[in-house]
């Protein structure tokens, strides 16, 4: 059985488009919270509902997170905290991420079905939860004792540390359906650097052409695409990582541009500081042309004849 991402991508040949996968062209759309002072879009789920935070005016609490949902903006803040942040959201439309309470000490979260549940391994002095994936299982960064950062994996109740090896600190940020994970970490040299932890427990570094540091901050997809940002003589910019190929994600009239999250149709969020003067942070979202949509009417077209055969054969799903 073919992956998808190849079926779509050979059909989408033959009929003259270039699919997603490695598409050089985006159209950008700004997100910015009705008057909020600065917006960040940190992840988008295949019903492209966004989370992220946004910085409040006085009284209100200073940073709050947000869903971005059918063009209508919903806070999300945890009861009684200045500062909240939504990092993550599956495709069940659960949340996570991580508030400061007022002595500084940030905290991780799970929201699901309206409730907050803490999200910290025992022992850690600050902690938070970065990525879910649709089985529950949520990623993230806890401080030890001694001030050094892990990544961890929760899940089945069961917090499992992440460190790579000879780091001087590891966080860890996003988790697909399959189980694979991706974060950043210091070197011993002090350089940031970005990785993907397979399955069987392995790391493979990655390290944006050019770059002087690699931030993957959340973002890989079900079809192992992934997001990052790094940093180069020439400034910020953001990066799709597809297939082994990069490809720069600038948004518009940006001087600098940071990608964050991605779906499953390579729809990608993230934030840019516009380079105009008296303008403050904004998120975006870019999507790829051609669209989605396009590209679910091709798949659909592909998939029904291919379920037509499976019938024919009496094979059913491979």
């Amino acid at each position: 059985m073919y992956p998808v991402r190849t079926v779509i991508s050979a059909l989408a040949m033959a009929l003259g488009f270039t699919s997603s996968a490695f598409a050089t062209a985006f159209s950008f759309t700004p997100i910015d919270v009705p008057g909020s002072l600065g917006t960040a879009a940190q992840d988008i789920n295949n019903a492209g509902d966004i989370v992220g935070v946004f910085s409040a005016a006085p009284p209100a609490p200073v940073n709050q997170g947000y869903l971005l949902s059918g063009g209508t903006f919903t806070p999300i803040i945890v009861p009684g905290e200045p500062r909240t942040t939504v990092t993550n959201i599956n495709n069940l439309g659960q949340t996570v991420g991580f508030f400061r309470d007022s002595g500084g000490i940030e905290h991780g979260f799970l929201l699901s079905g309206g409730s907050f549940a803490p999200i910290e391994p025992v022992g850690a002095t600050s902690s938070n939860a970065n990525g879910i994936n649709d089985s529950g299982q949520i990623v993230g960064v806890y401080t030890d004792a001694g001030g050094t950062d892990h990544g961890f994996l929760f899940s089945g109740g069961i917090f499992t540390p992440i460190d790579v090896p000879g780091a001087q600190s590891t966080s860890s940020n996003d988790i697909n359906n399959a189980g694979v994970i991706v974060g950043f970490f210091t070197d011993a040299a002090g350089n940031t650097r970005s990785y993907e932890r397979n399955l069987d427990g392995s790391f493979t570094f990655i390290d944006a052409p050019g770059a002087t540091d690699t931030f993957v901050e959340g973002g890989i997809n079900n079809l192992g695409d992934i997001v990052g940002d790094f940093d180069s003589p020439t400034g910020s910019h953001g990066f799709l990582l597809s297939g082994g190929i990069y490809t720069i994600i600038d948004a518009p009239g940006a001087k600098a541009t940071f990608a964050v999250g991605i779906n499953d149709l390579d729809q990608i969020v993230g934030v840019f500081d516009p380079s105009a003067p008296g303008t403050h942070r904004l998120g975006f979202l870019a999507t790829p042309v051609p669209e989605p949509s396009t590209l679910l009417l091709l798949a659909a077209v592909l998939l029904g004849l291919t379920g037509l055969r499976g019938r024919r054969l009496g094979l059913g799903r491979a």
